[in-house]
């Protein structure tokens, strides 16, 4: 039996999706592993850019990902020398997360990437396209996080 047209994979938006998605992070990967970062340490380190010494928690919380794919990528950051931890000083049982000068420096580096890596992905889109295409993702994602899971 022949499938339906609507679905097959150029036709769906979960594969577009994820099949745009896998090319994004193919490159994106590949750029950044120049400089010792990997895609899965990628939204650890973002996180901490945008605040530094968040414990934890708040970080698994911000990346959408278990505590124990947080603790397990803290070790790796850990290892590279990109971050530190700290017991939290109002409550010894938190352990803080606070980037090494190193772990600062690499922004500088990774952070071109990131801008080089989205200016291919939107080429030829004009602005308007631009902006109605990220409020459409969002859309897309508030739909699947809809029902409280985040997928953690």
């Amino acid at each position: 039996m022949p499938p339906d047209d609507q679905l097959a994979p150029e036709e769906t938006v979960g594969f577009l999706l994820w099949d745009t998605t896998r090319a994004f992070t193919t490159r994106f990967s590949k750029r950044i592993a120049r400089h010792g970062v990997t895609f899965g340490l990628w939204p650890f380190l973002r996180a901490l850019w945008e605040e530094d010494g968040l414990t934890q928690r708040q970080l698994s919380e911000r990346v959408r990902m278990k505590g124990s794919t947080t603790v397990a990528a803290v070790n790796r950051l850990e290892e590279r020398g990109f971050v530190r931890r700290a017991h939290n000083e109002h409550d010894g049982r938190k352990i803080n997360v606070f980037l090494t000068p190193e772990g600062r420096r690499i922004y500088d580096l990774v952070m071109p990437e990131v801008a080089a890596i989205n200016r291919q992905g939107i080429a030829g889109l004009s602005d308007a396209e631009q902006e109605e295409l990220k409020r459409l993702l969002r859309d897309l994602r508030g739909n699947m996080t809809a029902d409280g899971e985040n997928g953690a």
